[in-house]
């Protein structure tokens, strides 16, 4: 392989057989794995690695399993996906579990990165690498030839960072572990040795590489504090990390009077799994046991530990679970973030305007006053004597809801969601005639930021809109795929963007694109997992928050683009939970959005998308000129008839185009045989016309109707025929009679 396909000294086929090798080895020891193909490329002395997946470029923690390859499919010795060059393992959505002596560990790579590096490989490189080939692990060289790529199984309880920073541009990045950044890794093959074997403790063996824990676990720098222009309580759920549930587990221990052992052990275990950090929670947990001597005689133990790697905090839980202790699940955790939250809303009930009329998700805490018992459910004053209006963020189409948009891979999702948002962001789009009464910021969290970038771009250069104003309506979050307390976190986010307008409070639209993106859902088939989300978002940042929200995520594969009723792909909780439901679809090579499941009657309920492409210079980092594609999308009213009338009328359109071409090349043969018989040329026209021959055109050469037909295929069918025969007469004779032998010329 030549230097622009990525440097390799070797040629395709011994590349690809390579990469093989490290492939099956994984194949061999992970049953569960799953693969995809790489292609590597240079330009301008840049690497670039492309995950392939069975349907082409691109993989990534979305891409469905169909999509990828499975041990059976690298055993079996089945090319790369889409021909690629090179193998590659997929980390990006769950760890790959094997039970070892009834424990569970995860595949796991270390990537051991110095290429960006000038200096020498970091003295702890080489020693975990010499490690690794002592213990007869499966490395191998990266494509840079600079790193390496250790691969073994190590116990999947265990806490380690995604990224280890060793300085001089040096680093270990951490891939398989729950925890873990999601990636693809691509297999070279090169310089392969070892086999895929399971480890005591990962932590254990970047210890005996020299590898500390403060530079494994580096304290956390001091969060700058930033002004918060609302006058809500600041909420700030997180997950249960493994320090809380370290920390609830010991709860559940206690020491009887002579136990030195345990106290021992769940000492070591909290340093395996926190390193340094561990230290407090032990000192707190101990001074609860009878025999506490002080926090001098912790320290002096603590020092002395040495890992023995079969005591971690694995030994803690399953200590904590005889004596009664049960981990949280996703379930119990959503449960816990939620009940944060409520007590968040409580603390900010006087920044909620509850007298707005159109806060329609009343009321936000209980009405009783300090002595009253509150009731367990609450009965609504109705309002009869006054007819209150729909929420519109667009005008007679788009309310206040809990919205799914759903639609095709490739239907346009992000561009047809954008275009909304400038709207309801109240900026007029040329040729648009949607409006709304009162615009709102947009919180529009995105898996690809550069394309919402370029779009908001392209709306500022080719609508005339002011590019400050649209950073001031228009916020973009970078999608990350979080559990439902991190979901929640987004509050800091709505509270922050939280406006009036004419006395009433208008929350952000909160536009999560996509759900697959941004929900770290395992299994989008599974109505409990699936139901974690939507129920808690719909609890708390559209109910007690008030927030309007979009989640945009796919219909299924097997329908068709042109569904127009498709709901979302998976679980039925994804529709069951929102008040709205819309569908992206393309008809007639035309984009619409639809509204299906809807809780109140608005006068549009369907907007079609009209795409507009400019192309715009600039220069490129490395200074020649680039031509760039800039997409604005523009929406307008539309309807079902009106899709079905225009359909009608453009085939229609296409049947008249379809005979005047026919009628063109019918013209052009009969202009042909004219220039071939100057003697002229004669027709029989009409059906009752006498068979004939006029006496003063018997020298004449004669043309049938059947040697026009079959020199222009599909010109002998209904409309077409009577085209043909008009466009030849209007031409060739246009004051012939009617019926009879016709001399054309």
């Amino acid at each position: 392989m030549n230097e622009s396909s990525g440097g390799s000294i070797l040629p395709a086929q011994d590349t690809t057989a390579l990469s093989f090798a490290a492939a099956a080895s994984i194949a061999n020891a992970v049953p569960t794995a799953r693969f995809c193909g790489f292609n590597v490329s240079t330009q301008g002395g840049r690497v670039t690695k492309r995950p392939m997946s069975l349907t082409g470029p691109g993989v990534g923690a979305d891409t469905p399993q169909e999509y990828l390859c499975d041990t059976e499919d690298v055993l079996a010795h089945e090319p790369p996906p889409s021909n690629a060059t090179y193998w590659g393992v997929v980390l990006q959505k769950h760890p790959y579990i094997t039970q070892i002596d009834g424990q569970d560990h995860a595949f796991v790579i270390l990537d051991l990165d110095t290429k960006n590096s000038t200096a020498p490989r970091d003295i702890r490189i080489a020693k975990l690498l010499e490690l690794a080939r002592d213990m007869d692990l499966l490395t191998e060289r990266s494509h840079s030839m600079k790193g390496g790529h250790i691969m073994f199984l190590s116990p999947a309880d265990e806490a380690a960072p995604k990224r280890i920073k060793l300085g001089n541009s040096q680093e270990i990045e951490i891939f398989g572990l729950a925890n873990s950044a999601g990636k693809s890794v691509m297999l070279t093959g090169d310089k392969l040795k070892g086999e895929v074997k399971p480890i005591q403790s990962l932590i254990e063996l970047l210890h005996k590489a020299g590898i500390t824990d403060d530079v494994i676990f580096p304290p956390e720098p001091a969060p700058a504090i930033q002004p918060v222009t609302t006058h809500a309580t600041e909420y700030t759920p997180r997950p249960m990390d493994d320090m809380d549930k370290a920390q609830q587990a010991l709860s559940y221990i206690s020491i009887a009077k002579g136990d030195y052992e345990t106290w021992i052990d769940m000492g070591m275990a909290l340093q395996h799994g926190f390193g340094a950090a561990g230290y407090q929670l032990w000192v707190q947990w101990s001074s609860t046991q009878p025999e506490f001597k002080g926090e001098e005689d912790c320290k002096a133990h603590w020092k002395s530990f040495k890992p023995n790697g079969a005591t971690s905090l694995g030994t803690l839980f399953h200590l904590a679970k005889q004596n009664g202790y049960t981990p949280p699940t996703l379930k119990t955790e959503r449960k816990s973030a939620i009940e944060d939250f409520n007590s968040f809303i409580q603390k900010s009930a006087p920044a909620i305007d509850l007298s707005d009329p159109l806060e329609i998700n009343q009321p936000f805490i209980s009405q009783s006053t300090p002595d009253q018992t509150p009731s367990i459910w609450q009965e609504v004053d109705l309002d009869l004597n006054t007819l209150h209006p729909i929420d519109y963020l667009i005008d007679n189409f788009l309310a206040h809801s809990l919205m799914v948009v759903a639609g095709q891979p490739g239907v346009g999702k992000t561009t047809a969601m954008l275009s909304l948002a400038m709207v309801i962001a109240g900026f007029t789009l040329k040729d648009c005639s949607l409006s709304t009464e009162a615009p709102r910021r947009v919180i529009y969290v995105t898996e690809d930021v550069s394309q919402v970038q370029l779009s908001l771009f392209s709306y500022a250069r080719h609508h005339h809109l002011d590019p400050q104003r649209i950073r001031e309506m228009i916020h973009v979050v970078e999608a990350r795929r979080s559990e439902m307390p991190d979901i929640l976190l987004l509050t800091q986010n709505i509270l922050k963007h939280t406006t009036t307008h004419e006395g009433h409070t208008l929350r952000p639209y909160l536009i999560l694109d996509t759900a697959s993106a941004t929900f770290d859902i395992e299994d989008e088939n599974n109505n409990s997992e699936v139901a974690i989300y939507m129920e808690g978002i719909k609890q708390t940042l559209y109910t007690k928050l008030n927030t309007p929200i979009a989640i945009v995520t796919h219909t299924a594969k097997s329908l068709s683009t042109s569904d127009d009723s498709a709901t979302a792909r998976g679980a039925s909780a994804w529709t069951g939970n929102a008040t709205l439901t819309a569908t992206l679809f393309i008809d007639q090579e035309q984009r619409f959005m639809t509204l299906v499941k809807k809780r109140y009657q608005p006068l549009i309920t369907e907007l079609r998308f009209s795409t507009h492409v400019n192309n715009e210079v600039t220069i490129s980092k490395y200074g020649k000129l680039q031509d760039v594609v800039c997409i604005t999308v523009t929406p307008t009213e539309s309807s079902k008839t009106d899709r079905q009338q225009n359909a009608e009328e453009s085939k229609q359109e296409k049947q008249s185009q379809r005979a005047m071409d026919k009628a063109d090349e019918a013209c052009s043969y009969v202009q042909s045989v004219l220039n071939s018989h100057p003697e002229g040329v004669i027709i029989r026209r009409g059906s009752t016309a006498s068979r004939t021959i006029p006496s003063d055109w018997k020298t004449c050469h004669q043309l049938h109707w059947d040697d026009v037909f079959e020199h222009v295929p599909g010109s002998s069918r209904g409309d077409v025929k009577r085209a043909v025969g008009s466009a030849v007469f209007s031409r060739f004779a246009p004051d012939a009679p009617a019926s009879g032998w016709v001399k054309l010329g």
